[in-house]
């Protein structure tokens, strides 16, 4: 190994070793020195100017001394062993380890009978400590990896059992009538001018209360326009029917996001229901729990608003505002919806990540002006911050009043984290925000793992930041060739070329040009998105609509 000249903060010199690297003058290198010179004060951490030429790319290492060292503490190895090990890009890791994490919840709905929870949590527990074990030891070996890998996947296999669990109900199995009392949950306007609700059942006629499902939803045929309110309780003779299965092997399961909703069966009306009162509705409203009690407060709220949009606009108008508003759909006149159809704008009606993010959007770009005309607020605060938590509050309370379907659901948690990340100063928009966003979406419901809008939703995003980050790091490395001076690689001098007579073109060119690049630049950015969107989208489109 050469010896190097290098000077400290006293000018002494010293012999180098293989814990990290200092700058040699004598031979204009990067050489081995080791971490007790850092203690001794021989050499100095300041940053150092870095001679040129350079023989390789190689020798262009960061010039700040003290990069090379690594934590040595336990939980800064542990942190490191946790995330390392899978894939050289640190902003990809969180993503794989929540594809891990949703293979063991698709592994659970998979497997032939029900395994047993405590067995998946002691299973997964134990290999969770044998691999922190690994690590706190200081043992390199791919075993760690397997242990985390197999861990994660018991993890989801047991979060996927204990929300079966949590949410089981009687399923009906097959047509019945009879007389059901119970409270009203929620109430939507269907398109013939009749009533849906949504109806937390107490007891059905024909029914013991073990097999009596929790849920119904019912469908008033005939009677009085005058509907029951959310909170009121019902009496009604009703005719209940089983949820459709698959049309065809393999096909959709129509239950099965009704099993998760706790809706039991699905059924009609005899006439108008009767609201029901007196000591027995009394007691069973005392027994309602407060997760309950709130989707009953958001139901009214809801109704409210639905019925001023209704009495304020046109019918077809009314009842397109209330679907973008409080994510009511039923009401929508069929020839609106056939419109919609043909016009290809059918999706507009979902509450999910565009209306999100116009209302976010909206709030914030209102919010950071109005932070901006306050000088108190501009030159001292941070108005960026502020600004995210004005979207953030936006965003939340539209979300309480549109229903909370699983779609709008998930893009207010991708939205709620990517505005967090700008309050604690982070990148807004990364791989490890989807990723973030996707664990808590599985963890809290487990099951939309096998929906068509999750997969293409979250397929969508990460496609779009792995991309748009491809050509940021693209950029970024030419603009770092051109600060150096060794001779480059033969797939190096044509970007340094396209990436420097850009420059010059840019900086001669006056308003109009800049205004042209940037109309230009905008319509590259929406064929990429198209293009990569499509793309990402277009394999789970094919396999669940056959198109």
């Amino acid at each position: 190994m050469a010896e190097r000249n290098t000077k400290g903060n006293n000018g002494q010199t010293d012999g180098g070793s293989k814990a990290d690297f200092a700058f040699a003058n004598d031979t204009a290198r990067w050489l081995p020195v080791s971490a007790s010179d850092y203690e001794t004060g021989l050499i100095d951490q300041t940053r150092v100017a870095v001679p040129a030429p350079f023989e390789s790319e190689q020798d262009h290492i960061d010039t700040h001394i003290g990069l090379g060292l690594r934590a040595q503490t336990r939980v800064g190895l542990m942190l490191d062993t946790l995330w390392g090990g899978l894939t050289p890009d640190k902003d990809a890791k969180p993503m794989l380890l929540v594809l891990v994490f949703a293979l063991g919840i698709v592994g659970y709905f998979l497997l032939p009978q029900e395994p047993v929870l405590s067995v998946l949590i002691g299973t997964g527990c134990v290999g969770f400590l044998a691999h922190q074990y690994v690590v706190v030891r200081g043992y390199r070996h791919s075993a760690s990896v397997w242990l985390l890998i197999s861990s994660l996947i018991l993890a989801g296999a047991a979060t996927a059992q204990w929300r079966v669990h949590a949410v089981a109900s009687p399923m009906l199995g097959g047509p019945i009538n009879g007389t059901i009392k119970g409270v009203v949950l929620a109430r939507d306007l269907t398109a013939g001018g009749g009533y849906r609700y949504d109806i937390l059942v107490s007891e059905f006629s024909r029914l013991a209360r073990e097999e009596t499902p929790k849920r119904v939803r019912l469908s008033q045929r005939g009677g009085s326009n005058v509907g029951l309110e959310p909170g009121q309780g019902v009496r009604a003779s009703v005719r209940l029917v089983p949820h459709g299965g698959p049309a065809h092997p393999g096909g959709y399961d129509f239950a099965f996001p009704h099993f998760f909703d706790g809706r039991g069966a699905l059924g009609f009306t005899f006439g108008s229901p009767k609201r029901w009162t007196g000591e027995d509705f009394e007691a069973f409203s005392d027994q309602i729990g407060t997760l309950q009690r709130a989707r009953i407060v958001q139901a009214q709220l809801r109704t409210d608003i639905a019925a001023r949009l209704r009495q304020t606009l046109p019918d077809g108008a009314g009842q397109v505002a209330v679907a973008l508003i409080t994510g009511e759909r039923t009401g929508i006149p069929q020839d609106v919806q056939e419109s919609l159809r043909q016009s290809g704008l059918a999706h507009i009606l979902a509450i999910s990540g565009l209306h999100m993010g116009l209302i976010a959007g909206t709030g914030f770009l209102i919010a950071r002006i109005g932070f901006a005309t306050v000088g108190a607020v501009a030159l001292n605060h941070n108005a960026k911050k502020y600004a995210a938590a004005v979207a953030l509050f936006a965003a939340t309370l539209y979300f309480a009043i549109s229903g909370g379907s699983v779609a709008t659901q998930r893009a207010f948690i991708t939205l709620a984290v990517m505005l967090t990340a700008l309050l604690l100063d982070r990148r807004a928009l990364s791989l490890r925000n989807v990723a973030v966003a996707g664990a808590i979406v599985l963890f809290l419901q487990p099951e939309v793992i096998f929906s068509a809008g999750f997969q293409m939703s979250f397929s969508a995003v990460a496609s779009l930041v792995v991309c748009y980050r491809a050509i940021e790091r693209f950029r970024e490395e030419t603009e770092r060739l051109l600060t150096l001076h060794y001779p480059l690689k033969r797939g190096q001098k044509w970007r340094v070329r396209m990436f420097a007579r850009r420059r010059d073109t840019k900086s001669s060119a006056g308003w109009f040009g800049a205004a042209i690049r940037g109309v230009l630049s905008s319509l590259a950015a929406i064929m990429v998105t198209s293009v990569v969107a499509g793309t990402a989208t277009g394999i789970f489109a094919a396999y669940h609509f056959h198109r």
